[in-house]
Parts: structure tokens; sequence; C-alpha cells
């Protein structure tokens, strides 16, 4: 598996012990990411110099996204030296991605203009005529193919420290409410399926749960369950919103972007490895 997903491990990874994939699995994504946007900033400016498509849309929307182009890298390797000097890629293109965007769909309009500028005007004959098209090859290949598949990338690792910083928010959080052993009780009661599961939706619209309460009970009584089970069942009874409504309680940052079992599977264990240290 190509990537350090924290929710693939027993444990769930520290920002530090993250970090000790840097070289291994994160740092191609991190460097080639700025290498290609310099590379479009140079194609677009030799296009430029070709005096291919001059006087026309194309000449404003190319010198347009490589001014936009330079800014994201800029701010992208500022951003990077941070990164490294923190050791911690969560803060890694903060400046630069909605830059990006906009560099990105400038981008995009110059290739498809120039595109059609080359199918339209330019003969083989032209004396740079190879050079052009060659160009324009590359080009189209860098903002439709290369730079939107390592900017995924890039973005995943982001989000994937961005998700162990979450944990260690939510995890100082349970240390503070331990120091209240009543006030840690009353939440750790969320999670017991003992209790009557209308208790459960307080917060939400019971008649959007969608199962027989006592028959379910009585099921699990049946059958006994680990923590995680009992913690990952009660989540899954629980309508979307009050989800949300815990991760923003919990400061889990990035939690509206998460689908539902994916949440429910972070939170499962989270809460239970706090169990676990009770």
């Amino acid at each position: 598996m190509m990537w350090g997903n924290p929710l693939g491990n027993n444990k769930i990874p520290t920002i530090a012990e993250l970090w000790k994939n840097e070289k291994k699995q994160y740092r191609i994504w991190i460097f080639s990411y700025p290498i290609l946007l310099a590379l479009l900033a140079i194609l677009l400016g030799v296009r430029l110099f070709l005096n291919f498509d001059i006087k026309s849309f194309g000449l404003v929307s190319s010198i347009l996204s490589i001014l936009f182009t330079a800014a994201t890298l800029f701010f992208y390797i500022i951003s990077l030296f941070i990164s490294y000097k923190e050791k911690d890629f969560s803060m890694i293109g903060n400046r630069s991605f909605f830059v990006n965007l906009v560099a990105f769909s400038l981008s995009v309009l110059s290739i498809v203009n120039s595109t059609i500028a080359i199918i339209n005007d330019l003969n083989t004959g032209d004396k740079n005529f190879a050079l052009i098209l060659a160009i324009q090859i590359i080009l189209v290949s860098l903002i439709f193919i290369l730079i939107p598949y390592f900017y995924t990338r890039v973005l995943k690792i982001k989000s994937i420290f961005k998700l162990s910083h979450s944990i260690i928010t939510f995890e100082q959080q349970i240390s503070e409410l331990k120091k209240d052993p009543q006030a840690f009780s009353k939440f750790m009661n969320i999670f017991d399926l003992n209790q009557d599961v209308a208790n459960l939706s307080k917060n939400g619209n019971s008649a959007n749960f969608d199962f027989d309460a006592s028959q379910d009970l009585e099921q699990n009584n049946k059958k006994p369950r680990t923590k995680n089970e009992k913690i990952k069942i009660t989540l899954e009874k629980l309508p979307f919103t009050n989800l949300h409504e815990i991760a923003k309680k919990l400061e889990i940052s990035g939690y509206q972007d998460l689908k539902k079992q994916e949440l429910i599977e972070l939170l499962t264990r989270i809460l239970a490895q706090q169990e676990n240290k009770k």
C-alpha cells in the first residue's frame, strides 16, 4: 500500500511516526509537484516566446496563467521549507492551493484556446511547427494528467497529517475530561449500548432511526461483543448529523469531507483507544 493510512493500523500514527515515511513514501510526490508546476510555467513562456497565438485572447490567458503558476510555486516552496522545518506536512501548500486553482483554470483556458488556434492556423510548413506541436502535447499532458495526479497525492499526504493532528487534539480533550470523572463518564455513556437507544439521539431526530431498539438490544445481549464493536454499532445507529455534531465538539478537522462510514471508523478507533487506556 502506497499511503501510510492512519486508519489502517491498530495504533493511529503520530506526526513523528508519519514523518518516518517522509523519504520512502512522501518525498517523491512532495517534490515532483513543484517541478511539474515549474515546467508548466516554462513551457507556457516558451510558447509565448515563439509568438504563437500572439495578439489573441490566448496571449492574455497565457500571461495570467504563467503569473499565477509562478505565484503558486512561490507559496508552495515557502510552505515546503516550513513543513521540513516543523517535520509536519499538514501545512504544505496552505497559501498556494487557492492560487493554484486560479492558475489551473487559466492554464486550461490558455491550452484549449491555443489548441484550437493550432488546428485552425498552424501549417506544417511553419518554421516552428514541430516545436510548437511538441510543446502543446506536453502542456496538455501536464495540465490534464500529470499535475492533477500529483496534486491529489500532495493533498492526500496533507490530509493524513491533518487527521493525525485532529487525533492529538481529541486525545488532549479526553485527557482534560478525565480530570473530571463525572464529565468523562457522562461523555462515554453516549457509546454504552446498555442504555436506552432513545437517549443517543437527544441532539437529533429519533424518527431517523430505521431499526427496532428493543430487538437490537436483545440481540446484543445474546451475543457479547468487544468494546470496539459496541462503539461502532452505536455510532452506526446515529444519524449522520449527530456524528457531525460529535466530531465538531471534538474539534476533528475535515470531518465534513468524510463519508459516514469513514467517520464512524475514525470515531470508533479513537474512542476504543481511550477506553483501553482507562
